[in-house]
């Protein structure tokens, strides 16, 4: 089987103002189900709420900049915390830009899907990794009979410690 002819991504191709409302509605539902996203705010001090209240404006806006191939990230507000004792950095990102990326993720997504290997799973939608994990496990159970001993490890910095090549 021949792999498919390589994509041309150009902008004029991918976008369409229809994508752009498709990924408004699901950046104004998702965020519905847990409050506390929905009122985060940014550097622009705004949050979901304010976005959704000037709704066809802010998509007006948001449309005309992105057919004009105008449209330029703000700077996002730096959160540190700490996690399992390090330090992480959390960006939290003005709607504008998070709606963009939604739209981002989806047109590409959908452009580079046939791309992708069957066997990768970071990332995409409805394939996880621990899945496929957890159905070849129940396979190689199932397929020969006597005990089995299964034993689950968790490797201690795994990308900085075991080598990949």
């Amino acid at each position: 089987m021949q792999a498919p002819e390589s994509p041309r991504l150009r902008w004029a191709d991918l976008y369409r103002e229809a994508e752009l409302y498709k990924a408004a509605i699901r950046l104004y539902t998702k965020p519905l189900f847990n409050w506390r996203k929905a009122l985060s705010t940014s550097t622009d001090d705004h949050t979901l709420y304010d976005f959704a209240r000037r709704g066809l404006q802010n998509l007006d806006g948001i449309h005309n900049a992105l057919a004009g191939e105008r449209f330029h990230y703000r700077p996002g507000r730096a959160l540190r915390f700490n996690f399992n004792g390090k330090e992480r950095t959390l960006y939290i990102y003005p709607w504008e830009e998070r709606l963009v990326d939604l739209l981002l993720y989806r047109l590409l997504t959908r452009r580079l899907n046939p791309w992708f290997s069957p066997h990768s799973y970071a990332y995409r939608s409805g394939r996880f990794g621990v899945d496929v994990c957890q159905r070849r496990i129940a396979r190689a159970l199932y397929a020969e009979r006597g005990a089995r001993f299964v034993v689950k490890r968790d490797i201690s910095d795994y990308f900085g410690s075991v080598d990949h090549d």
